[in-house]
């Protein structure tokens, strides 16, 4: 039989969690029963204004700590940026994805609606503009 692969992508944006956890654990003893299976550990870090080197690190030390290991070094997904920028670009170029044109007010606005029960509906599509080039790189990201 051929062996799975699962991975665990916490955001460390706050310390491990029960549910965090327990996710982590279902995917190791998923892949402790496959003997040829793979178990990764993902960090998206890509919160540059939550994500902190101590959650990081905090996160690390408690799946060991909970004796979850996993295969290989941990992923860390800010450091492969410039490839999901090149993605991203692609996408656009090809016309196969649209950048959203909405105003933090009406995207601000939407949620209210959306929290208060007026519309609900979270899907937003009325207000996405097809732009056919655009560089992501550009922007502060």
């Amino acid at each position: 039989m051929t062996g799975y692969i699962t991975r665990f992508a916490p955001s460390p944006t706050g310390n491990l969690h029960i549910g965090s956890a327990r996710t982590a654990l279902i995917n190791f003893i998923l892949k402790s029963q496959h003997p040829d299976s793979k178990f990764y550990l993902r960090i998206e870090d890509t919160d540059k204004k939550r994500s902190t080197e101590e959650f990081k690190n905090n996160i690390i030390s408690s799946l060991k700590w909970l004796g979850i290991n996993w295969d290989n070094d941990p992923q860390i997904q800010s450091l492969n940026i410039n490839r999901h920028l090149e993605i991203a670009n692609n996408l656009l170029t090809n016309n196969n994805a649209y950048k959203c044109v909405c105003t933090e007010n009406e995207l601000a606005d939407r949620r209210k609606k959306i929290n208060s029960g007026e519309i609900n509906s979270k899907k937003y599509v009325f207000l996405v503009k097809k732009i056919k080039k655009f560089n992501l790189l550009n922007q502060n990201l």
